[in-house]
């Protein structure tokens, strides 16, 4: 667990927290710290749900791309992974510029997050509030 508490979003928590179960230890300790805020008050650069993430590699120098999903939607192949997978609870709620560590059965990682690319806020938030918004807006033609 990190020294630092991560942010995550209001709706994700919320997700997040049906998760946790069996081997979920770390996730919910992170949980536990986190410090929640509405979804359109994330700072741009944190991992959310749905974010894709670019990140070097300390060990090797090498940039891979990775999409941080719930577990029914991981795939591998895709690099699609998992908040349950330890990358995934180790990238969640980290941002741009930081270094994030977990250990593997080879040894510890390391990767820099160098680029997040956030799920559109209507799509993680389930609503569509610029819609409406835009509706109440306009003048009435009544």
């Amino acid at each position: 667990m990190r020294d630092y508490p991560i942010i995550v979003s209001d709706v994700d928590i919320y997700r997040l927290r049906g998760l946790l179960g069996a081997g979920s230890e770390e996730l919910h300790g992170e949980l536990e710290q986190a410090i929640v805020m509405p979804v359109g008050e994330i700072p741009r650069g944190v991992i959310t749900m749905g974010a894709k993430v670019q990140a070097r590699d300390l060990r090797t120098g090498r940039v891979e791309g990775f999409e941080l999903v719930f577990p029914r939607e991981a795939d591998p192949a895709s690099h699609r992974v998992s908040v349950l997978a330890p990358l995934g609870t180790a990238l969640l709620g980290n941002s741009e510029g930081e270094t994030v560590e977990w250990r593997t059965p080879g040894g510890a990682r390391s990767l820099r997050i160098e680029r997040v690319m956030q799920a559109p806020r209507s799509t993680r938030s389930g609503s569509d509030e610029s819609p409406r918004n835009s509706r109440r807006q306009q003048p009435s033609c009544a």
